[in-house]
């Protein structure tokens, strides 16, 4: 997106030098270092991040009517995989997210937190999910949700939740977590700067995971975890989701 009085070129520019220090960064902490700039930053963006409180009150329309009647009667919709998770988020464009996204173009982070909910076991309404969620939407909802914020969101429900960068450690983290939640950042052709959170779980009869919302819609399943993004990744972060002393209601 371009910065406010910023030329295109400049924009082009910017982004560019994003794009680079955030690959540059990225592959450290994919080999498991983790640099001091990076480890500060990290520290400063989690208490940084909003924290989790009750929001009720969502946009109501007919579409979201007719997600959350699918959803309850196990009826087939265009967003639903045959087990009730969203996995086609594209076919959500008319629910909003926040105060100016919309669920297609800016809520992977609120359905990924959604498909957690029902992979953990504890399944909650898509606008229930979204309400809560859209307390951590950056930009009004136009830049997604940070994912420090679903960290700290999981642990107010009093889940053991934590953030994992390197790649063998992200591995590790979630064959042995409950559920995950995987957030990665990529260039896109103008090497402007996006992300994708999907969530996930590790069978360890089948030995592979099962990824919702991926890259290619639905269900997908995958021997290694980061097989999931179908794209080159520039920095991934793992939020991993155990149960510890699970509460009904935020703390």
């Amino acid at each position: 997106m371009m910065g406010a009085g910023m030329s295109e070129k400049a924009n082009k520019k910017v982004n560019k030098i994003t794009a680079r220090y955030l690959k540059k960064t990225g592959g450290l902490l994919n080999d498991g270092k983790m640099p001091f700039d990076a480890r500060a930053a990290f520290w400063i963006l989690e208490k940084a991040a909003r924290s989790p409180g009750k929001r009720n009150v969502y946009f109501w329309n007919d579409d979201v009517q007719k997600l959350e009647e699918a959803i309850r009667d196990n009826r087939e919709h265009p967003a639903l995989t045959n087990e009730g998770y969203i996995g086609k988020q594209g076919n959500l464009k008319s629910i909003a997210f926040g105060d100016r996204g919309n669920t297609a173009d800016h809520g992977c982070g609120w359905v990924a937190v959604f498909n957690a909910w029902r992979l953990l076991g504890r399944p909650k309404t898509p606008m229930e999910v979204a309400g809560e969620v859209s307390c951590g939407a950056r930009g009004h909802g136009k830049r997604g949700v940070d994912p420090f914020f679903i960290l700290k969101y999981f642990r107010a429900y009093g889940y053991d939740a934590e953030m994992t960068t390197g790649l063998d450690a992200m591995e590790t983290a979630a064959e042995q977590s409950d559920a995950y939640i995987l957030c990665y950042l990529y260039a896109g052709s103008d090497d402007a700067v996006g992300g994708h959170f999907i969530a996930g779980q590790w069978d360890p009869e089948k030995c592979r995971h099962s990824i919702y919302n991926g890259e290619h819609g639905g269900r997908e399943t995958v021997a290694k975890l980061l097989e999931a993004p179908c794209i080159e990744t520039l920095l991934n972060l793992l939020i991993t989701i155990k149960k510890a002393a699970p509460s009904e209601q935020l703390r």
